[in-house]
């Protein structure tokens, strides 16, 4: 297999196989269905130790990319549509799925900003860029979103950020960033004050609270997004050819 390692890299071995792999995944070099070579052939092949290989192995199969299958590694993780995943990851995109008209308002932008310890993530840089913004459809308060990124690696984005504009294709022109997936932990909770506030309900309305990790091609965390979404205006229904 074409695998370039850097062993002057502090990041493991085993770690630079698996992004690496995932990449060939996400890219569709590796398909579903493709059977991955032996720890041991894989190992000589590279110059490194069969436990390495295994690490790699085992984590692809913890986040559902490979199956084990009567002792042979066989990629399970299919190529996800460029279109649908950025439909999915822009929530401006979102709001137009329910055939709103999306609206952006950003209530805060902070340099030098600390996450909370609730939301238990570590960026990649120390410094991070906060801005809570607010997604509206058809005027009516729809998304409040708190957003982290790491503040060294996009200079001047707090200044995008205050002109209320969407800024995911910002990543790709100003910063050349193209994203590969996304992580999401969603639950069902109730408004407390300040947000019911913003969104104008009672107290205690049910709402939906998603945190989102979001990475790019290299890997990287770029941008950790949590979300309280009003779930009676987020409903839609897609249509794909296949």
């Amino acid at each position: 297999m074409n695998i370039t390692l850097d062993r002057r890299s502090k990041t493991p071995l085993s770690q630079q196989l698996e992004i690496d792999l995932r990449l060939k995944m996400i890219r569709g070099e590796l398909q579903p269905g493709a059977v991955m070579p032996s720890e041991s052939s894989l190992s000589a092949e590279l110059g490194i130790s069969s436990s390495e290989v295994i690490k790699a192995y085992e984590a692809l199969a913890n986040g559902n990319h490979l199956t084990l299958k009567n002792s042979t590694w066989v990629v399970s993780f299919g190529k996800v549509s460029r279109i649908i995943f950025e439909k999915f990851t822009s929530l401006v995109d979102i709001i137009k799925l329910t055939g709103s008209t999306p609206k952006i308002k950003t209530l805060t932008v902070s340099k030098d900003y600390k996450t909370p310890k609730d939301i238990s993530v570590e960026m990649p840089l120390g410094k991070i860029l906060f801005a809570r913004r607010l997604y509206y459809g058809n005027d009516k308060p729809m998304v409040l979103v708190d957003c982290y990124f790491p503040q060294d690696l996009f200079p001047g984005f707090d200044v995008i950020l205050k002109s209320d504009e969407p800024y995911y294709e910002l990543f790709k022109s100003k910063f050349n960033l193209e994203f590969s997936r996304s992580e999401r932990t969603i639950e069902a909770l109730n408004l407390k004050k300040r947000e019911a506030e913003i969104f104008d309900v009672p107290v205690g309305s049910a709402y939906s609270y998603s945190i989102v990790k979001t990475y790019d091609t290299l890997n990287r965390l770029i941008e950790v997004n949590v979300c309280w979404l009003m779930p009676d205006a987020m409903h839609f229904t897609i249509e794909q050819d296949e």
